[in-house]
């Protein structure tokens, strides 16, 4: 990705469902006629999952869905879904058995028509109950298919507060996440902001809350941020505010997520930077390039120890693009870097293969400049094939919707001419699943936010869909089954947008 305003590091898939208003079994929702208590129906009140449903605010229409058209399914780790009856409770709530005790299940929710088609889907969070155990409570929200949901908690009210251009946003264990710093910046703007936040929260959708909230050592924007073992997650570099004055700074500091707090680190990088990309493999950082004091370069970091090696990077890259690969074929590591914008603004269109040997970095080969030339396009290594992809981007006479894509399996790495994108935009978020690489809002030619999502494989493969509500600048990220979480972005042209979005595909 070219100049994300979010940084995003993802330990794991994120399982959020978030719970807003309205739930269906409170007036007459998937439970036609519940019983007056639940004694009355000797419903048992131990080992069990109690669902509530939760109507999303933006469409009251599913507070009480037909009971005709709802089904339920239950699902366990390495079993396929099955069908399930829930016993109705007193309070609007459904019980469900686990298959058994101490066993990881979920409880999902479909809403289909009378054709069969998917109209809106709930999935509940992963919960293990012991039989001995009280009845354990969870929620679920309603997602309409096709219909960008904006996450709220049970009062109606935005969950999370908004999110600058260039946040921390790192998912954590159980899907929580946690947004840090931010900028005063428009999503894709450059240069170096104004105003900068100190805020961390992290937000908790599963349980429909903010688990908690502190402010930073430093206000920080366009940092790293990295998740680290122990819940702690490292905040590197970025743009902080010394003396009254914002610049570049080589400071890193610690959020310890469960104290909800922060500490300076005993370790500093090598030179300050900000705007620069981040690649990780658990243990060691790669920081690459950035608004940078000093020679431009690719930095091997290390919390534990600090800096344990550079190399020189060939020229200035601001808001690069980078991803580690394993071949599998050589056993070597590769870093690779592309896009960004140089020290006057302009667009790179080339890139940089660094070979990863132990604690060492070594240049090992570049990638030709791929035209016409785009700003804020999309970059994205995709592992099957092994390639690099550019999409789409911004020039002097719009958006474009040209797609190239430079296989690293071809000796004579030359980019090819993919199938266009249906619409021309740029600044749009990123992310890949199962072999598919998804491009979700933007701008368009005319400076508008686009709905417009599309799902493009190596060939002509196309999948197009649309988002129901324009977003621009923001990070994606798999989310409940097939949905997706979109932090930040929602249309805002200007700083922040509301924390976080939930999408659901059409099957």
């Amino acid at each position: 990705m070219s100049s994300p305003s979010l940084r995003l590091r993802v330990p794991g898939i994120i399982a959020c469902i978030v719970a807003c208003t309205a739930a269906p079994g409170c007036d007459g929702g998937p439970a036609a006629a519940p019983a007056a208590s639940d004694a009355a129906v000797a419903v048992p009140d131990r080992g069990g999952l109690r669902l509530r449903l939760h109507a999303p605010v933006e469409r009251p229409d599913l507070a009480s869905p037909p009971a005709e058209q709802l089904r339920f399914l239950r699902r366990t780790v390495g079993s396929a879904d099955e069908p399930v009856v829930g016993a109705p409770l007193s309070d609007g709530r459904l019980r469900f058995e686990p298959l058994g005790p101490d066993v990881a299940t979920q409880i999902m929710a479909e809403l289909r028509d009378a054709s069969g088609v998917l109209l809106a889907r709930a999935e509940g969070p992963v919960a293990v109950v012991s039989a001995e155990e009280p009845d354990r409570d969870i929620e679920a929200l309603w997602l309409p298919v096709g219909a960008m949901v904006a996450a709220r908690s049970s009062d109606g009210a935005p969950l999370g507060q908004p999110v600058g251009a260039g946040a921390g946003v790192t998912v954590l264990s159980g899907g929580r996440l946690l947004v840090s710093g931010g900028a005063d910046l428009g999503p894709c703007q450059p240069g170096k902001p104004t105003t900068i936040s100190a805020a961390a929260t992290v937000l908790d959708p599963t349980a429909m809350r903010v688990e908690a909230t502190w402010k930073l050592l430093d206000g920080r924007s366009h940092h790293g941020a990295s998740a680290l073992p122990g819940g702690r997650v490292a905040l590197l570099g970025g743009y902080l505010a010394k003396a009254g004055v914002i610049g570049p700074n080589a400071g890193v500091e610690l959020a310890v997520i469960h104290e909800a707090r922060s500490e300076g680190a005993s370790v500093e990088l090598a030179s300050a930077r900000a705007r620069f990309a981040l690649a990780d493999d658990g243990e060691q950082l790669w920081l690459v390039g950035g608004d940078q004091e000093g020679t431009p370069n690719v930095e091997l970091f290390s919390i534990a120890v600090g800096t344990l090696a550079t190399a020189p990077l060939v020229g200035t890259r601001l808001d690069p693009a980078a991803a580690l690969h394993d071949d599998v074929r050589s056993s070597k590591r590769y870093l690779l870097v592309a896009g960004g914008r140089d020290g006057t603004g302009a667009a790179r269109a080339d890139g940089q293969i660094y070979e990863v040997k132990g604690q060492s970095l070594l240049s090992v080969g570049t990638l030709p400049a791929v035209t016409p030339t785009a700003a804020d396009p999309a970059w994205l290594l995709a592992s099957s094939p092994l390639s690099v992809w550019r999409l789409g981007g911004a020039a002097s006479g719009g958006a474009l919707a040209d797609v190239r894509r430079l296989s690293l399996l071809d000796p004579l790495l030359q980019w090819q001419v993919q199938p266009s994108l249906g619409v021309g935009r740029h600044c749009m978020a990123t992310a890949q699943r199962e072999g598919g690489l998804w491009l979700f809002g933007g701008r368009d030619g005319d400076g508008a936010a686009s709905d417009a999502v599309e799902v493009v494989h190596a060939g002509t493969e196309r999948k197009v869909y649309t988002l129901g509500a324009g977003s621009v600048g923001a990070v994606a990220a798999p989310g409940p089954g097939h949905a997706w979480a979109l932090v930040g972005g929602g249309g805002a042209a200007t700083a922040g947008a509301p924390a976080l979005w939930l999408w659901l595909p059409p099957e």
